[in-house]
């Protein structure tokens, strides 16, 4: 009897532990330091005796999570779960960055500006959505094979270290070809790859830092800007043989870290290093 009292003492003092799982909008590499973060947070409201790091399931998307155990601190006597859940939501919740790319356009020649139907000085805004940007090693395509001759095709890749960020709207168009003026098939096609540019400015506003990289490229069709860091060089191969490997094989980690040397910046974690503050996009019972 004294066996089963001391039992049941031991059960009521430890108690059950309370759960919440938190879903993070990027892949959190620093995760010791966002334990520590959450720990911090809750300090003198629960203690974390227990967590699991893992991946949820949304549908078809997967997206990192952890699940944390907890108990009230001795003398909180208004500990609650959603007392838990409140300061989590309210110290880490992500928020949507305000960032923009704008496009001047700054030439003065009057037979392009009135081809492109712009002025000079005119400006074109539109919002980056930058909590979707991806940094990574990409590169540009092009195709060739000789005029008339044997379909010996070829593909050109010049890779870049860069970061690809979806535009809310498409930006105008600064480059046009003649080809299009000419119904002569045979002068269209000769004319079709001499590609003429208008003088123009392309901006970002909105980052922790305004300069640092190469160049911006605007891909009109997919709506998307490529922040051009470093060129890593060029690769040629046949169609069917085209190879997946980059120059000197660099690496994705490779361009990341080389850009965030460079900028001093993670940009709002796309180079990485993120923990939980500013990252956490619900906080919730665990769903399995």
């Amino acid at each position: 009897m004294k066996f089963k009292m001391l039992m049941a003492a031991v059960l009521l003092l430890s108690g059950c532990s309370d759960e919440l799982t938190l879903v993070f909008k990027k892949d959190v590499d620093l995760q010791e330091k966002a334990l520590q973060e959450i720990r911090e947070s809750l300090d003198g409201v629960a203690r974390i005796n227990h967590y699991e790091w893992h991946a949820q399931t949304k549908g078809f998307l997967q997206q990192p999570a952890l699940t944390i155990k907890f108990k009230a601190v001795d003398g909180n006597d208004n500990y609650s779960v959603a007392q838990v859940s409140e300061l989590l939501v309210g110290q880490f919740s992500y928020s949507e960055k305000d960032v923009s790319i704008t496009r001047t356009i700054t030439e003065d020649r009057e037979e392009f500006l009135e081809k492109m139907g712009v002025e000079t000085g005119q400006k074109f805004t539109t919002n980056l959505y930058w909590g979707r940007a991806k940094a990574n090693v990409f590169y540009t395509e092009e195709s060739s094979r000789l005029f008339g001759g044997r379909d010996n095709r070829f593909v050109d890749r010049n890779f870049f270290c860069a970061i690809e960020v979806p535009m809310e709207d498409a930006l105008p168009s600064v480059s046009f070809s003649y080809a299009s003026d000419n119904p002569n098939p045979i002068f269209a096609q000769l004319m079709k790859n001499m590609v003429l540019e208008a003088k123009n400015e392309t901006t970002i506003d909105g980052l922790p830092v305004n300069e640092g990289w190469e160049n911006l490229e605007i891909d009109n069709d997919r709506k998307v800007a490529f922040i051009m860091f470093e060129y890593l060089g060029e690769m040629n191969n046949q169609v069917d043989l085209v190879s997946t490997s980059t120059p000197n094989n660099v690496s994705k980690r490779d361009c990341l870290d080389a850009m965030k040397e460079k900028l001093g910046s993670t940009l709002y974690g796309v180079l990485g290093e993120v923990s939980a503050m500013d990252n956490v996009l619900t906080v919730g019972e665990p769903t399995n």
